[in-house]
């Protein structure tokens, strides 16, 4: 096996089948990602490796969420994360994601999932 890519390495904005877009007091971001990434799984988390590295926020976890495409839906999987994942005011663990969906990452991220493709 090779070593792990970055998000966004090796993809043209052609390939995008969704957005994710990342609103907190320090990061505002969005990240394209193919149908064939998600498939393989996008880890988000403070870690320099995972797909989308939060390294300066202190209360996302260094493996905090999994998001995964199995069948015809998107999973957002909580990695036992210190701060926990938010769904409204509920904590989950594992949800699916449908399109403007939201989730919150501890208190320092905000989610929000947008499907640019049918």
């Amino acid at each position: 096996m090779g070593p792990l890519m970055m998000l966004g390495e090796h993809e043209g904005p052609e390939d995008a089948w969704g957005e994710l877009q990342l609103v907190g007091a320090r990061k505002r971001e969005r990240h394209r990602i193919s149908l064939e990434r998600l498939e393989q799984g996008v880890l988000l988390g403070r870690y320099e490796r995972c797909g989308i590295p939060l390294a300066e926020l202190n209360d996302v976890s260094r493996v905090h969420l999994l998001l995964v495409q199995m069948g015809e839906e998107l999973w957002a999987i909580d990695t036992a994360s210190t701060n926990g994942t938010w769904q409204d005011e509920a904590r989950i663990e594992t949800t699916t994601l449908d399109d403007l969906d939201s989730l919150k990452l501890g208190d320092a991220l905000q989610l929000q999932w947008l499907r640019l493709h049918a």
